[in-house]
């Protein structure tokens, strides 16, 4: 006790030493600090609310109702009571027991293939069939919601009958609308009619299918005929391939600072040419028959001259004669023969060439007056053909590979309205005058705001130190006015003498005890 009591006192004592304006600051610092607390501890007081279940349907909205007041629990209802905000600290716990009393129970969407999960003993074929096709209505409708650009969904798919023979088989149909929360791009509504022709059953495509929202906007109208779903999905596949490749183009120009119009038609071969080739090369030996004929003539005497060569004279010379003999060899081979079939099938949709239309801006030059001197103002400057032909060559390595310079590109060049450009490069810096102008303006609100905050600070300060400033004393008589007496300037050096001595102390008390010890030995002496 003692303790605390001895810590007071100092505490008070170092209080009264301290300035009027560090009282102050220690003053202002302990209030903005008690606010600060304040608010915290107000904040954290505050209730707040998070989304147990959004998208409900009126039923669930009643009977999710019903079970907080049961519970005793706060909650707010928000968009159009199709949202219930409750407590962060019990959101989970209750998710955990509203599931395990199945709620909500359907969550905006029709039900899905929780249909199934009652049995009917008393059911049909044409009740299952009838609870299948809702059930693919909800499923689809609960992947459409998950999209954020949607609200809510309706999908409604009238299946078509199955036939027997595929020749005979009816497509069938669909009608989705959404309810959005901004427009869908392009490929966002891709997405959704692939999404339906997928999961909508195995007689639905896309040319079948109706897409708009709840305002009455189309998003996607089937074509009337197969030859309208043709061309427009050829046009489509075209206008991707010019679309991308003119991108290609400007980004190209962009790059090096230059104004061009650039449009590109592609060349798409839709046919299928399928391609074969047969190659029959010798195969294996299975059986063989060798034949060969050798033919030998040779000279052999005769007997005697014609007519007479029965008894020739004695004496007499024989004449010669031909003797002929002959060898047949016959081989014969049978072999089955190999046959190689190659068949190459070219799909449709290849791109064999493009055509490439470029109107660039042309190049400027100073305008120059009688003396030779620019005057400030630029001209046109036609391109040569040496500078187009270079033009021509980078294009067509811009398009990609399959473009010939000569025969697939065409570069023309064109004075841009120079004043409108003048006009343009104004509006352009007006607008960063704008810009930045809005910039400052909003530094300096900070800054305004800033030194509104110091000068408050200040005007506290102030307020503070009259309020706890003594007011002086003032000893006035009637008649009487009370001077102090002069000051000398043997005072005034007393007074500094005093002020050193005490510094002194202060500093090196030994050493002045031992000079007061010094100077009264020498006064008794």
């Amino acid at each position: 006790m003692d303790y605390l009591r001895q810590v007071w006192a100092e505490a008070v004592q170092t209080w009264h030493k301290l300035t009027l304006s560090a009282k102050v600051n220690i003053a202002l610092a302990a209030l903005v600090t008690l606010g600060v607390v304040f608010a915290l501890v107000a904040m954290g007081s505050h209730t707040q609310y998070a989304a147990l279940f959004t998208r409900l349907s009126v039923e669930d909205t009643a009977a999710i109702q019903a079970e907080l007041q049961d519970r005793g629990v706060k909650y707010v209802m928000r968009d159009s009571a199709t949202t219930v905000m409750v407590p962060v600290q019990k959101l989970s716990q209750l998710r955990v027991d509203l599931a395990a009393k199945g709620l909500p129970k359907t969550q905006g969407t029709v039900p899905g293939f929780e249909l199934f999960d009652r049995k009917d003993l008393m059911t049909n074929q044409y009740l299952q069939d009838l609870n299948y096709q809702r059930a693919i209505n909800g499923e689809l409708q609960r992947m459409l919601n998950e999209f954020d650009f949607v609200d809510s969904s309706a999908v409604f798919i009238s299946p078509a009958k199955e036939e027997l023979f595929s020749d005979s088989q009816k497509p069938s149909k669909a009608a989705v609308t959404l309810s959005v929360s901004r427009c869908p791009t392009e490929k966002e509504v891709r997405a959704v009619l692939n999404i339906v022709a997928t999961h909508g059953g195995a007689n639905l495509d896309l040319n079948h299918i109706t897409l708009a929202t709840t305002k009455g906007e189309l998003l996607y109208e089937p074509p009337r005929d197969e030859l309208t779903a043709l061309a427009s999905s050829k046009a489509d596949y075209i206008q991707k391939w010019e679309a991308l490749r003119e991108r290609k183009v400007l980004d190209a120009f962009e790059q090096i600072g230059k104004k061009a119009i650039v449009r590109v038609s592609a060349k798409v071969d839709f046919r299928t040419v399928r391609e074969t080739v047969n190659e029959v090369t010798k195969g294996t030996a299975v059986s063989s028959l060798s034949t060969a004929t050798t033919t030998n003539t040779r000279e052999s005497a005769a007997e005697g001259p014609p007519g007479a060569t029965a008894n020739p004279p004695e004496g007499a010379q024989a004449l010669k004669g031909t003797i002929t003999e002959e060898t047949t060899e016959q081989t014969l081979e049978n072999s089955e023969p190999s046959k190689r079939t190659t068949e190459t099938t070219n799909n449709p949709g290849d791109v064999v060439g493009y055509s490439v239309s470029v109107l660039m801006e042309s190049n400027y030059r100073p305008v120059l007056d009688e003396g030779g001197k620019p005057t400030g103002k630029v001209e046109p400057e036609p391109l040569t053909d040496d500078q187009k032909q270079k033009w021509r060559a980078w294009i067509a390595k811009a398009v990609g590979p399959g473009v010939d310079a000569n025969a697939d590109v065409i570069v023309e060049d064109q004075a841009f309205d120079v004043a409108q450009l003048a006009q343009a490069q104004a509006t352009v810096a007006g607008v960063a005058g704008v810009t930045l102008l809005t910039m400052f303006q909003g530094y300096g609100i900070n800054a305004l705001k800033l030194l509104l905050v110091i000068g408050a600070f200040i005007w506290v300060r102030r307020l503070l130190q009259r309020a706890f400033r003594k007011p002086e004393e003032e000893v006035e008589e009637e008649g009487l006015v009370i001077t102090g007496p002069q000051v000398t300037p043997e005072d005034l050096r007393n007074r500094e003498v005093a002020s050193e001595v005490e510094r002194a102390f202060q500093e090196q008390p030994e050493m002045v005890v031992a000079l007061l010890r010094s100077w009264l030995t020498e006064s008794q002496e």
